[in-house]
């Protein structure tokens, strides 16, 4: 399922099940490891997002991953293997224009950095399943990607893996409530600090 969303000061793309087509090779691996686990065992899931903020400088990204669940298992390992060596354009869904033309697939290590960061601030508050989760997809504009962007979407994205389950995968309605709304909470949050 992938589906765009133009709002008035956001667009957004999402993928569920599936990943955006976009050319990455792999560089350096970060690899974390988080023991604090639910019991709870998720199925094998793709999601990504891309998000565009239309008031801050700092406002694209893309970000995907693919989870591989483990039965009986006791530790969630997260592996962040996107590079940016390759400078490969990427034909974004939601830039388009003058500012298309700046968007690269991978990322550069302090945007790794900063998702490293928010994966494990995340797993101190919530519990992740048990598996394997790979980003394996991403792209980062020049011009007005930035760390917090790159925060914002990874807690988007584990707040929507953690709360969707088989039902809300083949519901599309139920699908885009869920990212609309993760979006403006966490916009909203990040407003109020």
């Amino acid at each position: 399922m992938n589906k765009l969303i133009n709002l008035k000061k956001i667009d957004f793309c999402y993928w569920v099940n599936e990943l955006p087509k976009l050319e990455v090779n792999s560089g350096s691996e970060r690899i974390i490891e988080i023991k604090r686990v639910s019991e709870e065992f998720k199925d094998p899931v793709q999601i990504a997002l891309e998000l565009s903020l239309h008031r801050h400088i700092s406002s694209y990204a893309l970000l995907g991953f693919t989870f591989t669940p483990a039965k009986n298992g006791q530790s969630l390992i997260i592996r962040i293997n996107c590079s940016n060596e390759n400078r490969k354009n990427y034909l974004s869904q939601i830039r388009t224009g003058e500012s298309s033309k700046y968007i690269y697939s991978g990322l550069d290590d302090y945007l790794i950095e900063s998702i490293s960061d928010e994966i494990i601030n995340f797993s101190k508050e919530k519990y992740l399943p048990a598996g394997d989760l790979s980003f394996s997809v991403a792209a980062n504009c020049e011009v007005s990607s930035s760390p917090l962007i790159f925060k914002m979407i990874t807690k988007i994205l584990l707040s929507i893996f953690i709360a969707v389950d088989r039902e809300k995968i083949f519901n599309s309605s139920c699908m885009e409530n869920l990212f609309m709304n993760e979006i403006l909470n966490e916009i909203s949050n990040y407003t109020e600090r």
